[in-house]
């Protein structure tokens, strides 16, 4: 982002080209903050193409969105000055860049076409250059006296005032090619984003961090810069959001049930949140409360206690017993290696407590896995969580002794298809697996949308299970919600004794039945969501 004036996105026209045909259309979320307001979206519209780029007015009031057949649409305080959806163009739309005064923008094409309104100035184009590779976005100069355009390659062409700082060489390029750039506050270097998370840099702008590392489970397709040039903001086609440097964040989209890949990201000029673009034209809104999580069926809110204050950090391991870690926004792993380890206040992509440690608590997080995730969410034995959000991992919970889960949701677990992912030919996901151990409490929280197998499975193929409680949840999903008899791999180990379930309600999605139930666990006061007695079967 740029101090004196708005910030935009395009994505690749490769990715318009993937991506055009399969679009679902978005929701919307709305923000009550002053600076990050919901001003519109193009989502009730009947699109003639998907929209390609937003850029947000110098005033943070207002945006532009723009289609990759030339239209224009106006929300806020953006004023309209003409667009291409009427006449024929030679190459799809890939972006819209404000003027800085907000009364006029550039737009350009994938063939190096730019075409102004208002008071942006025309500098060039690259009609005479012949056999670049797509560009894929256009970025002013500081001054509005030039821009840059920049190809789906790495190369990078100036017009006007707009010096050149370098492109990415042959030897660095990427399959999944360039996808966005910003420029730095003094207009003295830019970023530029490749589609599998790498961030290159020129001139002033610092490398702060990349997704490569994470392995980003969708392609990259957007970049924010902060109003210092000392963080920058990462988006996915799925939603997900990486921030790094000074960069807050505020939350992300892939716990949504999106109708369209997102397009886009971008902030108001003095920061305070972020606004995501889906194809369809769909705004999504994001500020400091949009990351703690309202859970449904009054579970209350989940997730980081202060969004605002997150440290963002590549993965990290913990070894000094006793540690209290907080405030941090984790892209990758957080592993505890050793005994008695707090973590409050975070978020990461999962959290592993190594073998032969125990004591680990963690307090107001949100383990985020991601669209296409394979690992799970949180394991294995000895710790406490309470009010963390668990999503998109493929099981949630390793709960393998001495266990107590309250006040936490866990949901929307990645669902995969074919022989690989287990038995049958699909993944067994479940928002907790037990597979050994004793004591294990499971109350006060919800579990919703879990994958093919169940909400809670306690199956002990790895060793013998007591001790279990399962009380005051809601528990939906699955072929049986809850499961819980003698292992069909492991019989050695028996049923799982002393299982007692209680006060629980139970939803209607599953491919069975709400329970089934083994060895005599105890069963009492268990309802479905019309509040009607129910009974488990029983083997």
């Amino acid at each position: 982002m740029r101090l004196h004036r708005g910030t935009r996105f395009a994505i690749a026209l490769v990715a318009v080209l993937a991506l055009v045909g399969g679009f679902l259309a978005t929701a919307r979320t709305h923000s009550s903050r002053a600076d990050i307001d919901f001003f519109g979206s193009a989502a009730q519209r009947k699109l003639r193409a998907p929209v390609v780029g937003i850029a947000t007015t110098p005033t943070g009031r207002g945006y532009w969105l723009v289609g990759s057949d030339g239209g224009v649409f106006t929300y806020g305080d953006a004023s309209f000055h003409g667009s291409l959806g009427s006449q024929h163009i030679n190459a799809p739309i890939v972006d819209i860049a404000p003027t800085p005064s907000g009364n006029g923008y550039w737009i350009a094409a994938a063939d190096g076409g730019v075409f102004t309104y208002g008071d942006a100035k025309f500098f060039g184009a690259l009609g005479s250059v012949r056999n670049h590779a797509p560009i894929v976005a256009i970025e002013p100069s500081r001054s509005g006296q030039g821009y840059w355009l920049l190809g789906s390659d790495g190369s990078m062409y100036t017009f006007g005032d707009a010096p050149y700082f370098g492109g990415i060489p042959p030897a660095q390029r990427t399959l999944l090619g360039v996808r966005s750039m910003t420029s730095t506050p003094s207009g003295r270097g830019y970023w530029l984003v490749a589609g599998d998370g790498g961030v290159f840099t020129f001139g002033d702008a610092p490398f702060l961090g990349s997704a490569v590392s994470v392995h980003p489970a969708a392609p990259i397709v957007g970049l924010d810069a902060t109003p210092s040039g000392r963080g920058y903001t990462l988006v996915g086609s799925d939603g997900g959001v990486f921030t790094y440097g000074d960069a807050p964040f505020y939350g992300s989209a892939t716990t949504m049930q999106l109708r369209a890949s997102v397009a886009g990201i971008a902030a108001p000029p003095g920061g305070g949140g972020y606004w995501l673009v889906g194809l369809d034209g769909g705004i999504f809104s994001f500020d400091p409360r949009g990351l703690q999580t309202l859970a449904p069926g009054g579970l209350g809110r989940v997730g980081p206690s202060n969004a605002a204050i997150l440290a963002n950090s590549g993965s990290i391991t913990i070894t000094t017993p006793g540690a209290d870690v907080e405030n941090v926004n984790v892209n990758g792993t957080i592993t505890i290696a050793a005994n008695n380890v707090t973590l409050r206040n975070f978020r990461a992509q999962n959290v592993v407590q190594a073998s032969g440690n125990g004591g680990m608590l963690l307090e107001d997080g949100e383990i985020y896995g991601g669209a296409g995730y394979t690992g799970d969410g949180l394991g294995w034995a000895n710790y406490t969580i309470r009010r963390v959000n668990v999503h998109n991992t493929f099981d949630g919970v390793k709960a393998m002794g001495n266990v107590l889960i309250e006040n936490s949701w866990v949901h929307d677990m990645n669902e995969f298809k074919g022989n690989q992912y287990g038995a049958g030919g699909y993944s067994h996901n479940d928002g907790v697996q037990s597979s050994a151990g004793s004591n294990i409490t499971i109350r006060n929280s919800r579990f919703e949308r879990t994958g093919f197998n169940s909400a809670i499975f306690i199956d002990a193929d790895q060793g013998p299970i007591s001790n279990v409680l399962i009380e005051g949840n809601y528990l939906d999903g699955g072929g049986f919600t809850l499961y819980s008899i003698i292992s069909r791999s492991a019989p050695q180990y028996g049923v799982p004794t002393n299982v007692n379930v209680r006060n629980n309600v139970f939803g209607s999605d599953h491919l069975f039945d709400y329970a089934v139930l083994g060895g005599g666990a105890a069963w009492s006061n268990n309802t479905n969501t019309a509040g009607a007695q129910i009974q488990p079967r029983r083997e």
